[in-house]
């Protein structure tokens, strides 16, 4: 005799597991990968970043990602700030993965000593190396956010060359 109890419970837990799982995947199991969007529905795009230049194998490179002019200026409270350890490599690369669309600027320094600022001379002139996104030359330390501006719109490669 087939006990029905036992089998609607396990049919009910069935459903109920199956219903469960495709909520709690996104509500796409299966489907083709969701565009990543943040909450205004811009999309987003990863920024995968080169540096060139003579860096010396030590210290840090400190790697600030800016979206505002003004705090660009201070160079204070990027919108996102990673640090790159510089070991016995030759290449340098850092990825910012999943920024919203718009205009950015990066700025970097070599921190050399490791105690995260940045260092100048007796003479206050910079002690360690500067690098900025579209910026060539270290001849232009303080450069604006217009001058390093670049719009983020895909995912982009981009160098920073390093004085």
């Amino acid at each position: 005799m087939i006990r029905i109890r036992p089998l609607i419970i396990g049919t009910l837990l069935a459903v109920v597991f199956t219903v469960g799982s495709f909520f709690w995947a996104g509500a796409n199991p299966g489907g083709p990968p969701i565009d990543p969007q943040d909450a205004s529905g811009k999309p987003r795009h990863d920024l995968l970043i080169s540096f060139s230049g003579n860096i010396e194998k030590k210290g840090q490179l400190v790697i600030q990602l800016y979206d505002d002019p003004e705090s660009f200026a201070i160079r204070q409270i990027p919108f996102e700030e990673s640090f790159l350890k510089v070991d016995l490599s030759d290449e340098y690369l850092w990825e910012f993965k999943d920024i919203p669309e718009g205009s950015y600027a990066v700025a970097v320094f070599h921190d050399k000593n490791e105690n995260w600022r940045f260092d100048r001379d007796q003479e206050k002139k910079p002690a360690e190396m500067l690098g900025y996104s579209l910026i060539d030359s270290a001849k232009k330390n303080f450069p604006t956010f217009e001058d390093c501006q670049f719009s983020l719109n895909e995912n982009r490669v981009i160098n920073v060359k390093m004085n």
